[in-house]
């Protein structure tokens, strides 16, 4: 049912709510627009580590319905459409003032449960596919374990890129 020629809609879509997302943190703030820079190249960094020796997602492919790619491996869309996911993760974890050690699983964790309903989507859309996917809905468990731990760094370098240093009595809500 996919047809290519109208994929540039689903494009124009993706990077409308990309810009929607980033206009709030970027618009006076040139820390937050580093910060989006590094999770955007992180996350490009991560997918293709992870296209290549499948590890942390284990083994997976993007369909040609992706394309553009940088350097023929990870789909350029990857750079306007992780990034929001991690901003409003960060920001919705980071509204509890959990304690560090829990804010740092948490964000991973957080960022896994999104996952739990876009991979399995992409893998119904034919977008994405795991050769050995039957975890759920055939996506498998490496991939939600990955998500945890390239999650976690990502919104790591948020939080390291915003807070020089950390103060464990500060409140968190910025």
């Amino acid at each position: 049912w996919y047809q290519s020629e109208h994929a540039w809609v689903g494009y124009l879509f993706t990077i409308a709510f990309a810009l929607a997302s980033y206009i709030p943190w970027i618009k006076h703030n040139s820390r937050w627009r580093l910060a989006l820079l590094f999770v955007a190249l992180w996350w490009i960094i991560i997918e293709t580590i992870g296209l290549n020796t499948c590890i942390p997602y284990g083994c997976f492919e993007y369909s040609e319905q992706l394309w553009p790619k940088i350097l023929w491996w990870a789909p350029r869309l990857l750079l306007v459409t992780y990034p929001p996911l991690v901003l409003w993760v960060y920001q919705y974890i980071k509204k509890y003032s959990l304690s560090w050690p829990l804010l740092r699983i948490a964000w991973g964790i957080a960022l896994m449960l999104v996952d739990l309903i876009l991979d399995p989507i992409a893998v119904q859309m034919g977008l994405r596919s795991y050769p050995w996917g039957w975890f759920w809905f055939g996506v498998p468990l490496s991939n939600f374990l990955g998500w945890i731990v390239s999650g976690t760094i990502a919104t790591l370098l948020i939080d390291k890129t915003l807070h020089k240093t950390y103060n464990p009595n500060s409140n968190y809500r910025r």
